[in-house]
């Protein structure tokens, strides 16, 4: 039973992320040939269950006096005190030392990014969570941050240019989250919720969505489908989460 929970501990709903890595990648690799199929099986293995795994495990030993209040997070298996702190503690380091052994047998440039992961990870448990909009920030630079380690891996960085419709897209995802712990009454579980207010995040998610707009407008070929992807998702994604109940409902899950 406590197997299971250190399992829980590691948050397997976030890892279909990596599908931004997997694009990366194949950005560069197309066709993809067996042995890619390979590699992008390596990273989500490095960036989702050991890396990130780990690092998710730090995130609720650093939190736990405040997810015991909160009413979706005290059922963790941390706050719930089915597993310890010291258990999970050794844990976590397991699964990160194993990520970063692997990172580095597969890619030099891949290992050091694979730091650069969880120094912005341990930073944004420590530190910029605590402060309004850095916070939203620092959620969202993590995921062009998997796009770009998707290239890195396959060999070429080409597309960089690409981080910036993921970034927009990510921040607005981070920004809907916070809004909607807002509208749930989280505060005292999330106190820097205290510093943000409902018209300034709609504010920011409005223009995250005309920057998008206007970066695709100037883009050609591959960049711009992938622009307009981006645009598209970033679309159904606001509209979706305040008018269309599905969408409100999936996206609170994945949180």
């Amino acid at each position: 039973m406590k197997a299971i929970m250190y399992l829980k501990s590691m948050k397997w709903r976030y890892y279909p992320v990596m599908i931004q890595a997997f694009l990366g990648y194949m950005l560069v690799k197309w066709p993809p040939q067996l042995i890619d199929y390979w590699i992008m099986f390596l990273l989500f293995l490095i960036f989702g269950p050991l890396i990130y795994g780990g690092l998710y495990s730090i995130n609720d030993i650093i939190d736990l006096d405040n997810d015991k209040k909160h009413p979706k997070k005290r059922n963790r298996p941390l706050a719930s005190g089915k597993i310890s702190v010291r258990g999970l503690s050794i844990f976590a380091l397991l699964l990160i030392f194993s990520g970063l052994l692997l990172a580095y047998n597969l890619n030099f440039n891949v290992f050091v990014i694979g730091l650069v992961f969880i120094v912005i990870n341990l930073l944004y448990s420590t530190v910029f969570k605590k402060i309004p909009y850095v916070d939203i920030l620092a959620n969202g630079i993590t995921h062009p941050l998997r796009f770009y380690v998707g290239m890195v891996a396959a060999g070429s960085t080409e597309y960089t240019i690409l981080v910036i419709p993921v970034f927009l897209f990510a921040f607005s995802y981070a920004t809907i989250r916070r809004k909607d712990e807002m509208l749930e009454k989280q505060q005292e579980a999330r106190r820097v919720l205290k510093k943000y207010g409902i018209k300034r995040m709609n504010s920011l998610l409005i223009v995250s969505l005309i920057v998008l707009i206007i970066f695709a407008f100037f883009q050609i070929g591959i960049i711009l489908a992938v622009s307009f992807l981006f645009l598209i998702l970033d679309i159904l994604m606001i509209i979706g989460y305040h008018h269309w109940g599905p969408v409100r409902k999936a996206l609170n899950k994945i949180y």
